[in-house]
C-alpha cells in the first residue's frame, strides 16, 4: 500500500514523534541514458548516494519529513557523474510539489505563522514559497483592465453594493 501517494517511490523505513511522521524514501525508476553524453544503459552505474530531506504534506494532524535516498550514477563512457531525477518534488525549497502547491493556496487566506506551525517549517520559508507561487501566477495570468472605468452602486438587498463597469464595451468588469 503507498500511503504517501508517491508513485515509483519505495518506502524503505518509517517512524515516528510525537509532532511528525518521518518516512525513508528511494526512487525505483533507474534513469535509461546519461544527460552528459547520452549513453544507454548498463553504461550507467551506480555511484554512491546521499540522504535528502523534503517536507510534504501532514497526515493525521503530524507534519511529514521525507527523507530521500538520492542516488548518484557514473557513466562508464564518458565518466561523468549524476544524480537520478526526483519527480514530484521540489529541490529549490526541499519539499514535494504538492506541498509548494498547499502553501502556495493556504497563504492566502491564513497567515503565514499559522501556515508555518502546522507544516513545521521556518516562517520564512512559506513566505519565500508564496513569493514563488505568486510570481508564477503573475507569469501565466493574463490581466486585462479596461482603459475607461465606470463606477457606480446599487442596493442589493437593503446593502449598497459598488459596481465597476468596462464604459468602452458597455460591460461589468469583474476584476
Amino acid at each position: 500500500m503507498d500511503i504517501l501517494n508517491l508513485p515509483d517511490y519505495d518506502v524503505i523505513e518509517r517512524s515516528q514523534t510525537a509532532l511528525e511522521y518521518i518516512f525513508k524514501i528511494r526512487y525505483t525508476i533507474l534513469p535509461s541514458v546519461c544527460p552528459a553524453c547520452g549513453q544507454m544503459l548498463p553504461r550507467l552505474q551506480k555511484f554512491g548516494a546521499m540522504l535528502q530531506e523534503f517536507r510534504d504534506l501532514p497526515m493525521h494532524g503530524k507534519s511529514v519529513m521525507l527523507i530521500v535516498e538520492h542516488q548518484r550514477f557514473r557513466c562508464q563512457e564518458c565518466r561523468q557523474t549524476f544524480m537520478d531525477t526526483l519527480p514530484g518534488f521540489d529541490e529549490k525549497r526541499r519539499a514535494t510539489k504538492r506541498f509548494m502547491q498547499y502553501v502556495g493556496e493556504k497563504a492566502f487566506s491564513r497567515t503565514f505563522t499559522s501556515l508555518a506551525d502546522e507544516l513545521n517549517v521556518d516562517e520564512k520559508t512559506i513566505r519565500n514559497i508564496f513569493t514563488d507561487y505568486v510570481a508564477d501566477l503573475e507569469k501565466h495570468t493574463a490581466f486585462i483592465t479596461p482603459r475607461w472605468l465606470g463606477i457606480d452602486e446599487i442596493t442589493v438587498a437593503g446593502q449598497p453594493r459598488c459596481v465597476l463597469a468596462n464604459v468602452e464595451k458597455h460591460s461589468i468588469f469583474f476584476p
